[in-house]
Formats: structure tokens, sequence, C-alpha cells
């Protein structure tokens, strides 16, 4: 089974040279550029799409870019405004042959200049300003196929496109905390690991620096309110003092492995920056690469408005 998946970021748009938080745009605005008038920035998204609905050849990653022409498509609700869009993308420079699995003949032999083109849907989504905020931060969603992505490449044609319009785009990751907890009330919690450095008891076992280390695991825990706020506040970052402790000793490392359709994913709290925040895809919606497009796109909207609601939506301050 081809898993599919969702990488969800938050994003903002600045002034070029520019480094107080006052040049950072207002999305749901107005914004003009030599003599043109954009009414907002999915105006500006959907000028970028238009924009490269021909192919680009990215030399430096060896990848082919383009937004499929006639995939732009608009979305709206009284919370927010949305853009989706298919992305073509594929890596050349490889030679390989093609070769049917069930004759095993070979069906094609690829050069270094064919590229694997393929499609994925993109959304970006900005919430409506209120009385009280003005929005300068919105959410991409950018589809994943098994290893394949389209985040980084998109995001620099993106930059590219917008600095020839006096603008930066800057991409930052959405909070972890959301996505673990998300995972907590679908009740995906499959195993908690405290992880701690063993010191022997036993005063002949203590001829070496360190003897390893000890693993205490729970499986399909059920845990308390006070506990899974700890647990989210490390996660979030939000604590740095709090420590927890297994019989008076602290641990050195949590593991926390959720179980998401029939894959597992482990986060640690000693490596949660480099996690990315991926979504898998329900195979309900995305089975193998057979989908409803609108049933999928109103996904990744679901999706997005749920991070959304747990977003502070302007840049000044933490997500």
């Amino acid at each position: 089974m081809i898993r599919s998946g969702l990488l969800i970021c938050s994003f903002y748009l600045k002034k070029r040279f520019c480094r107080n938080d006052e040049t950072v745009l207002e999305l749901n605005k107005e914004y003009g550029y030599n003599g043109k008038n954009y009414a907002n920035v999915l105006c500006l998204m959907k000028s970028f799409c238009e924009n490269k609905v021909e192919y680009a050849d990215d030399e430096s990653s060896m990848k082919m870019f383009s937004v499929l022409r006639g995939s732009i498509s608009d979305w709206e609700d009284n919370d927010y405004k949305a853009l989706s869009f298919t992305v073509h993308s594929g890596q050349y420079g490889l030679e390989s042959d093609l070769m049917d699995r069930r004759t095993q003949k070979v069906q094609f032999h690829r050069n270094e200049d064919v590229a694997d083109i393929k499609s994925f849907k993109c959304l970006v989504l900005v919430p409506n300003d209120t009385d009280n905020v003005k929005v300068n931060k919105g959410i991409f969603v950018f589809q994943t196929i098994a290893t394949y992505g389209v985040k980084t490449i998109t995001t620099k044609h993106m930059k590219e496109f917008f600095a020839e319009m006096g603008l930066t785009l800057e991409t930052r990751s959405v909070s972890v905390r959301t996505f673990v907890e998300k995972l907590m009330d679908r009740g995906n919690l499959h195993c908690i690991k405290f992880i701690k450095n063993r010191i022997s008891s036993d005063n002949s076992d203590n001829i070496f620096v360190s003897i390893g280390r000890e693993e205490r695991s729970y499986y399909k825990p059920k845990l308390t309110e006070s506990f899974k706020g700890i647990l989210l506040d490390l996660l979030d970052g939000k604590s740095n003092s709090e420590v927890i402790e297994i019989e008076d000793s602290p641990c050195e490392n949590v593991k926390i492995t959720f179980k998401i359709g029939d894959n597992y994913r482990t986060v640690e709290l000693s490596d949660i920056n480099r996690l990315s925040v991926v979504e898998d895809i329900p195979d309900s919606i995305f089975n193998n690469g057979k989908y409803d497009e609108k049933v999928l796109i109103e996904y990744m909207i679901g999706i997005a408005k749920t991070y959304k609601n747990k977003m502070v939506l302007t840049v000044n301050e933490d997500l």
C-alpha cells in the first residue's frame, strides 16, 4: 500500500530588507506592486500559480516543477479563505529500467534526462480577520506520496516569485503539541517509553563509566490529565524546569509511539526540533493513487482548520 500524507506548516510575508514587525503583511489586506493591486495574499498566491504553469527546470536539485493549468480552485467559509492547486514535480538524473513486475520484462529504459513526474495537491489557507486580530500568518498544506514531497521545491519557487514583488516568504513548523494532542484525543497512543541511565547498586558493576540505560515501557496507557499536560508542555518547549521522574530518578528521554492506521510513528522529546508534522491521509480518501479530488481537498481544509484553531495568527507571538 502506497501511503500519502499531508505536511503542514505556517507562513507569513514581509517587505524585503526590513526587519521590524511593522513590515509583516496583513494577509487579508490589499497589496500593491508596480501599479497592480492584489486584494489579499490569496490573489498573490493565485498569480504565482498562473505564472508557473510552464515547467521550470531546477538544475540545482535536478527536479522539474510546474503548477497544473486549470487546477486552481478557491474555497471559503465564514472563518477562512483558501486556494488549492496541483503541483507537478519529479526528479531526473538517474538511469534506470522500468519493469513489469508480473512478466519481469523491461518496458522502458529511463535515461538521465527523463523526470519521474508525480501530482501533488497543495493548499493555502488564510483565516479571516476578526475585530481583535488582523491575521498575518497563514497555513500551507502539501501532499506527500510515499517518500516524495514538494514543500521544499514549491516554497523555493514561491520565494523567488515573491522576491520579485518586494516580499520575503517565511515558513515555520506548526506546533508539535497540536499534532500530538490530536493523536492522543483520537486514542492513537500506543506506547510511552521512559529512558534513563542505569547505574548498578552493586559496586562490583561500577568499574565502567556507564553501565547502560534502562527503558520502561507502558503500552496503551491511560494518562491522567495532569501528566498529559506535563508531556504536552515538554513537547511544546514551554516547560524548561519540569522533569519526569520514575522511582525518584529523572528520565533522560521519553519516547511516545502512536499507531496511525497500520503504521507506527515515534516522537522523542530529545529530538523534537527535528520532527516534521505529517498527517496521514486515510485509505478511504487516498487509496494507492485513487481519490476524489473534492473529497481530498475538503479533508486538507479540515486538517488546516484544526491547526488554525490552535495557533496564534500573528507573527510577533509564538504558535
